[in-house]
């Protein structure tokens, strides 16, 4: 009997190490990657962005609280950010001045803001 039960309690023993080990690897990344959403946003003329590490994202629906269009990140040196629109068109964020700029049109001037300065809907819903 004390044999039975010696080895029952060894066999546990190493199930819940076994267990512990696994869940420990698997959380070891986890940590690193989750406070990695380090986004910028930016006013630009009633026109609001979101710069995040690859895309501008622009056209903010505010009944979801989403921006709708995203577009990839070409470069991003120390003066310009410079993003791609459509197939053949760049567009640049001057990152001393907030200029967008579309060659060398300015489009808008675009000031920083915090997430909670986006607009929202109004509590009533629509009003017709």
């Amino acid at each position: 009997m004390k044999i039975i039960i010696s080895s029952v309690s060894r066999l546990i023993l190493s199930y819940i190490k076994y267990i512990l080990a696994i869940t420990m690897i698997s959380t070891i990344g986890t940590s690193a990657i989750a406070d990695t959403n380090e986004s910028i946003y930016l006013n630009c003329e009633n026109n609001y962005a979101r710069i995040t590490d690859h895309y501008v994202s622009s056209n903010y629906n505010v009944r979801t609280r989403k921006f709708l269009d995203h577009n990839k990140i070409k470069s991003y040196t120390e003066n310009f950010i410079t993003f791609k629109i459509s197939e053949f068109s760049n567009n640049r964020l001057n990152r001393n001045n907030g200029n967008w700029l579309w060659g060398k049109n300015i489009l808008r001037t675009c000031v920083k803001i915090e997430f909670k300065d986006l607009p929202t809907e109004n509590t009533g819903g629509k009003l017709f």
